[in-house]
């Protein structure tokens, strides 16, 4: 981390003094606004700018994201900002809405067309897993590397090997992943990269950012079995954790990693609160 607690993407556009997470657009300025109090997007305007951000995917920040709280360090600020309760009502409900009367039917028509019916059933005993586990480790390993280039071969090694483990492992994991994370940051005091990597990765953020939510989505395929689909058509199996995929993506690069995570496990708790009803 950087004595601001600026991550690695969060250096400004050109050469020179760092920028940190907390700097004001100038409108905010003429405003009279704090460096610590930006005015946060209306939910209307967030749902304009998650649209601008699948037409041209960028490193930029979500305005607000540090709005009404002390200064805090880049580090916190990845766990705490994007947190209000209506923005993940508001997203929650664009979720469902989208999955369930668009994509779902899609999906579950390619599936049941071509005999493809899920590994395990989804069972209400599965909460801890679907809730808890799945969302943590699911986004550390698909999306806190996107803006924490520095050491993350580190991050993302250890939510693999999560992944894999299942969630016997989680605990264990998830505490040595921590303590790896911070000892990073004690021996690496600096986090900034060289401007030429920064561009490289600017340049190339639209490739990586639709590449990790590509994996996210393919890796729901081993929930599902059976069947003679056709390769190409598998994908279409997968359509809602794709465009879920997406959302989660764009609030991790706009807010930080605890909104992605926090939208994650409300998303994944619906199905399992409409079985328990059912």
């Amino acid at each position: 981390m950087t004595p601001g607690g600026q991550d690695g993407a969060d250096q400004d556009q050109a050469p020179g003094p760092r920028v940190s997470d907390r700097r004001l657009d100038p409108a905010d300025t003429q405003a009279g606004k704090s460096p610590t109090t930006p005015g946060r997007l209306s939910l209307w305007r967030e749902l304009g700018d998650f649209l601008a951000f699948l037409k041209h995917p960028t490193l930029r920040r979500g305005a607000g994201r540090l709005a009404g709280r002390v200064p805090v360090s880049g580090a916190a600020a990845e766990w705490t900002s994007g947190l209000a309760l209506s923005r993940l009502l508001f997203w929650l409900v664009v979720l469902w809405t989208v999955n369930f009367m668009v994509l779902g039917p899609l999906a579950v028509g390619v599936a049941d067309g071509n005999g493809v019916e899920r590994v395990r059933p989804l069972l209400p005993s599965q909460w801890p897993y679907v809730v808890l586990w799945a969302p943590l480790v699911e986004e550390m390993l698909f999306r806190f590397w996107l803006r924490r280039p520095p050491g993350w071969p580190l991050y993302t090694l250890m939510a693999a090997a999560a992944f894999l483990l299942g969630p016997g492992w989680w605990l264990a994991l998830i505490v040595v992943s921590l303590g790896a994370w911070r000892l990073v940051q004690v021996l690496q005091p600096t986090q900034a990269l060289p401007w030429a990597r920064l561009r490289r990765l600017r340049r190339r953020f639209p490739i990586y950012l639709h590449l990790s939510v590509l994996a996210f989505a393919l890796g729901h395929l081993g929930n599902y079995q059976g069947g003679d689909t056709a390769w190409w058509l598998l994908p279409l199996v997968v359509l809602p954790q794709w465009f879920t995929g997406l959302v989660l993506a764009w609030m991790r690069v706009r807010q930080g990693i605890g909104a992605a995570i926090a939208m994650h496990a409300g998303f994944n708790s619906l199905p399992l609160f409409l079985l328990y009803l059912y």
